[in-house]
């Protein structure tokens, strides 16, 4: 009897001095999730015989509570942005059976390359304040002011945007971006040798939004 005594004794002290280490652990909130992500070059040797480089850009979420690849929460933006320079646009104008440049337009801030790359498309994944806040895709791009200090035409802002999509510097892609498990996510770019005066991107940014 004596015995059995001491060990309910025992016991009840074990269980005392566990109690307030479980209800510290039970209290503790759970921590704020947090992108992480890196590309894989930071500089590109432009040398004679380039004739491309293919970029991997790659991160995950930190203390992710999706519970599964299936169920996952998150949209993934990632927005890389070459260094600025300025662009002329020139209307082409037939005169006496001639091509000839007419009217054009000087944008001061052009980016030399501008690629988004999504998991899904990017405008349902996020509101069009939000994606003109951060700049986010071809229509929130700014280009800067006109040398009058006037927004360019709507005509010469567009042509400007195609031509740098047809050589390759414009990219949008709203399904380049794959997970890896329930928190990995990775998304190759190719940047082809018409990326020589950009090839270096001056900033890379990541865009991670839990889905409703």
């Amino acid at each position: 009897m004596m015995m059995t005594m001491r060990s309910a004794l025992l016991l009840a002290l074990l269980a005392v001095l566990l109690l307030p280490g479980q209800q510290a652990v039970a209290a503790e909130p759970p921590r704020a999730e947090q992108v992480q992500s890196d590309v894989s070059t930071r500089e590109i040797s432009i040398q004679s015989n380039f004739t491309g480089i293919e970029i991997v850009l790659f991160g995950s979420i930190d203390f992710s509570r999706a519970p599964s690849l299936d169920e996952g929460p998150y949209d993934v933006i990632m927005v890389i942005r070459g260094p600025n320079r300025p662009i002329v646009v020139r209307r082409k104008e037939r005169i006496a059976g001639l091509w000839m440049n007419g009217a054009s337009e000087t944008f001061p801030s052009v980016p030399g390359f501008y690629a988004v790359l999504a998991s899904r498309p990017f405008r349902a994944a996020a509101s069009e304040t939000v994606l003109k806040k951060l700049g986010i895709g071809f229509s929130n791009l700014d280009f800067g002011k006109t040398a009058e200090g006037e927004t360019a035409d709507d005509g010469f802002r567009a042509s400007l945007i195609g031509l740098q999509q047809e050589h390759g510097l414009f990219l949008e892609s709203d399904d380049a971006i794959s997970f890896i498990g329930r928190s990995l996510f990775r998304v190759a770019s190719h940047c082809r040798s018409t990326c020589r005066s950009a090839a270096t991107p001056r900033k890379c940014s990541c865009f991670a939004m839990a889905s409703c």
